[in-house]
């Protein structure tokens, strides 16, 4: 669900980075969108036979390859994970000064 110049890593605990190298603002959003919808439509099959329901919250942060601007974005990123768990869980927010790009 990601592109083969993606670098996907476990940060710790349940939270996890996707690095989207060349990655137009659009498209970034196309990805972590399609990833939440697969992991919310896809259940974990336990060995008892049963099942568990997943979602995601994501977190997105953009930048255009400037130095300062590549530090914060663990920062930005982290800030919109929690303004997505914060608004309902189970959906990407973008950081604020990107968001009318999308539409």
């Amino acid at each position: 669900n990601t592109r083969s110049s993606d670098y996907i890593g476990r940060i710790g605990g349940e939270e996890f980075a996707v690095l989207l190298p060349n990655c137009t603002i659009e498209k970034t959003w196309q990805i972590a969108e399609r990833l939440r919808k697969k992991i919310a439509d896809q259940p974990i099959y336990l060995k008892n036979g049963l099942s568990i329901h997943t979602t995601v919250s994501i977190g997105c942060a953009y930048s255009h390859g400037t130095g300062a601007d590549i530090k914060q974005l663990p920062i930005i990123a982290d800030q919109e994970l929690y303004k997505a768990k914060e608004s309902g869980r189970n959906q990407v927010s973008f950081s604020e000064r990107k968001k009318d790009l999308l539409t």
